[in-house]
């Protein structure tokens, strides 16, 4: 079975992403699909650099203010409902092109979401609590003493990702890094070709500054 081209645009903010994804989809016939993890939110506007309303009637763009900023959204209900969105392009017979600089989404839609299991509120509260009560340093040593694997790869500091990591210990008994390792190896439907943008660093901090006082003054 043949996979489905895609093109990848995913570079820092502010080094013209949404300009060449709009060129190469305008000689194309080809539609854009955000990979932004602000953009999908509605009134989220300033800092966020969401394509003009004229870019937008230039090529349809996809997942751009699709929900409030008090509702769930993930990467894996981004994968989903970018894959819809994509089956349907590739039915039309268009070009996709994802565009975004949110790493997490796009390996979500191109891998899925690792096999874990889902939060168990309880145990997540009660490692909150100990980290509340303990302190970072105390949480990052049971994890040693637990899963010595997942310690030597999370930093101290990312209480998030050490509770995570306790989480899946307690729940499954296994390292949530051998879950990560299988996960590595899933195919892909998509055929990616992948483009990133760089610029010098002191031009891209200008156009940045620009960009920010272009979205206040609106």
């Amino acid at each position: 079975m043949s996979k489905t081209p895609l093109v990848i645009i995913n570079s820092p903010t502010a080094t013209g992403k949404t300009a060449l994804a709009i060129n190469l989809a305008t000689q194309f016939g080809g539609e854009i699909i955000n990979a932004d993890s602000m953009q999908v939110y509605r009134y989220m506007d300033i800092g966020t650099a969401k394509p003009t309303s004229e870019q937008r009637n230039q090529v349809r763009h996809h997942l751009i203010d699709i929900v409030d900023p008090d509702e769930d959204f993930n990467a894996a209900l981004y994968a989903q409902i970018a894959g819809d969105v994509i089956a349907r392009l590739v039915r039309e017979k268009k070009p996709v092109f994802i565009v975004g600089g949110t790493g997490l989404y796009i390996r979500a839609l191109l891998k899925g979401i690792i096999d874990t299991p889902q939060v168990d509120k309880k145990i997540r509260a009660h490692y909150k609590k100990l980290g509340e009560i303990h302190g970072r340093e105390y949480l990052f040593d049971l994890l040693k003493k637990k899963d010595p694997s997942a310690a030597r790869r999370i930093k101290q500091n990312d209480s998030v990702r050490v509770v995570r990591a306790l989480e899946v210990w307690e729940q499954t008994g296994e390292s949530i890094t051998s879950r990560q390792a299988r996960h590595a190896f899933k195919n892909s439907p998509y055929n990616c070709f992948k483009i990133g943008l760089s610029i010098d660093r002191e031009k891209l901090k200008q156009q940045v500054e620009q960009r920010t006082k272009k979205m206040i003054d609106l």
